[in-house]
C-alpha cells in the first residue's frame, strides 16, 4: 500500500462513520418536517398557567344560606339590607354587590362587597355605612386591623373597610356572645388577609 493510500484510509473511515450516523439520524428523525407539523398542531392537553385566586371575599364558616353577586336589582327582593342601607347603596353609586351569608350553631356570618362606579371615591360610601351603625348605637371596637372600623351592639357586629373601589363588610350575630365574638374576629382576620384594607379613610 502506498503512503498516500495509508494516509487516506483514516479519512475514509471517518467519512464512512459520519455517513452511517447521518443515515441512522435520517431514519430515526426524518428531515424535520413532522416536527414542523407538530409545532402547527395545537397541544390537545395544554399545560394550564398558574392561576392566582382572585376571589375578593372569603366564605365564612357554616352552611351557605345566601350567595349572590350582581347589580342592585338582584338584591331588591332580599331583606338582608335595611331600607336605609338600600338608600345609601343607591345614593353612593354602587354598581355591583356581592354577598355570602352562612349559618351554623345559631350563629349567622356574612361578608359583603359594595363596588362603586369608576371615578367615584368609596370613602363616601364607607362613611355613610359606618355612620349609619354609629347613629344606631353600635359602639366602635378596636382591632389589630387599624384600617377596619368594627362596631358592636349587643351580639351584633358589623365591620367596614375600603379596598380599591370596594367597601367590604364583615358581619355576625347570634345568641352566644362569646361564640359570636370569636367567630367574627376569626372571619375578620381571614377576610383582611384575603383582601387587605387600604389606608384608613380620614
Amino acid at each position: 500500500m502506498s503512503i498516500r493510500a495509508r494516509h487516506a484510509t483514516p479519512v475514509v473511515v471517518v467519512l464512512a462513520l459520519l455517513a452511517a450516523v447521518s443515515g441512522v439520524t435520517w431514519a430515526v428523525w426524518g428531515d424535520g418536517s413532522r416536527f414542523a407539523e407538530a409545532m402547527r398542531t395545537p397541544d390537545p392537553t395544554p399545560r394550564l398557567p398558574y392561576v392566582v385566586d382572585t376571589h375578593v371575599l372569603v366564605t365564612p364558616a357554616g352552611h351557605v344560606v345566601f350567595e349572590r353577586a350582581g347589580e342592585q336589582e338582584k338584591f331588591a327582593e332580599s331583606d338582608l339590607l335595611t331600607q336605609n342601607e338600600k338608600k345609601i347603596v343607591e345614593q353612593e353609586q354602587v354598581t355591583r354587590l356581592e354577598s355570602v351569608i352562612t349559618r351554623d350553631d345559631q350563629i349567622t356570618l356574612g361578608v359583603w362587597r359594595f363596588t362603586v362606579e369608576d371615578g367615584v371615591s368609596p370613602s363616601s360610601l364607607f362613611s355613610a355605612l359606618d355612620t349609619l351603625y354609629s347613629d344606631g348605637g353600635h359602639e366602635r371596637i378596636e382591632t389589630k386591623h387599624p384600617d377596619v372600623f368594627l362596631r358592636r351592639k349587643g351580639n351584633s357586629f358589623h365591620a367596614h373597610y375600603v379596598r380599591g373601589q370596594d367597601v367590604l363588610r364583615i358581619e355576625g350575630y347570634g345568641e352566644n356572645a362569646d361564640a359570636v365574638t370569636a367567630q367574627v374576629m376569626t372571619l375578620l382576620d381571614q377576610q383582611v388577609e384575603r383582601s387587605p384594607a387600604d389606608r384608613r379613610p380620614e
